[in-house]
């Protein structure tokens, strides 16, 4: 139900997607998009569904390991649009290893063209994501 809100305006749809998310679970987000918020609805047209299921997918994972406030910054970046998401963590990879979310993640990324880096170090969970923009 939440995706058929994505098609007026993207970036604010799915901010207010993940505060609900977020507040219902406790935790406080901090959400930038202040660069993306002129980018021609079209551009997400194509990679919308995809783009939002890795963002759900991210917010779970994050909802489920993470702790304290979420930081998730869109930008746009010689030709890319880009997903920059921190958040302490007690994840632990070498106990828990990769999860099918995880994987998930990775392959839609893949599947619209795009690279993805995770990391956790020092208890803090990084995320880096860039899609092209045609």
């Amino acid at each position: 139900a939440y995706i058929d809100d994505l098609s007026e305006d993207f970036i604010s749809s799915l901010n207010l997607i993940l505060l609900k998310r977020y507040s219902g679970a406790g935790r406080q987000l901090l959400f930038d998009s202040d660069e993306v918020e002129n980018i021609d609805e079209h551009i997400f047209t194509a990679i919308r569904d995809d783009l939002f299921s890795i963002c759900n997918e991210v917010a779970t994972n994050d909802l489920k390991y993470g702790a304290e406030q979420s930081e998730w910054q869109f930008y746009k970046h010689n030709g890319f649009i880009g997903l920059s998401m921190k958040s302490a963590t007690g994840y632990q990879f070498q106990i828990h290893k990769s999860g099918r979310g995880t994987e998930n993640i990775y392959r839609r990324v893949k599947k619209i063209g795009g690279n993805v880096s995770m990391n956790i170090l020092e208890n803090t969970f990084t995320l880096n994501i860039e899609i092209p923009i045609h």
